[in-house]
């Protein structure tokens, strides 16, 4: 099945061919504080890839992210379309594709670990 998703609208027309409840899946807006633990790190980042797949009928995000010399990748399980709905909040977009070329940040535990966190690179808001 190919279909784009253009916005908001598209994705939960999308979800709701599966079954799935809109109201169960739209994302909280809200500001949230995350104290850093010492072996964690945030740095700014710039979000070069994306890409929506199903996977053994799961569908799967993943972020190709720079941050100066390093690469990192994000990407998960998308339980319901809150994931992908907060990804797009926090990075402040309408449609997955619009994603490629934005900025955001991205906290992870050390050089070689995987990102755990990304978020709004001015608000201090994370998915």
């Amino acid at each position: 099945m190919n279909m784009n998703i253009n916005n908001q609208n598209d994705l939960i027309l999308f979800f709701n061919q599966f079954g799935l409840d809109p109201k169960e899946i739209i994302p909280q807006k809200g500001e949230s504080k995350m104290p850093l633990k010492k072996e964690e790190k945030i740095l700014n980042a710039i979000i070069k890839e994306t890409s929506l797949t199903m996977t053994d009928g799961f569908l799967r995000y993943y972020l190709s992210l720079k941050t100066g010399e390093n690469g990192f990748e994000f990407d998960g399980y998308a339980k319901g379309c809150e994931a992908l709905m907060r990804i797009m909040d926090i990075v402040g977009v309408d449609r997955w594709e619009d994603l490629k070329g934005k900025y955001c940040r991205v906290m992870f535990r050390g050089l070689g670990k995987t990102v755990e966190k990304i978020g709004n690179i001015i608000e201090d808001r994370w998915f």
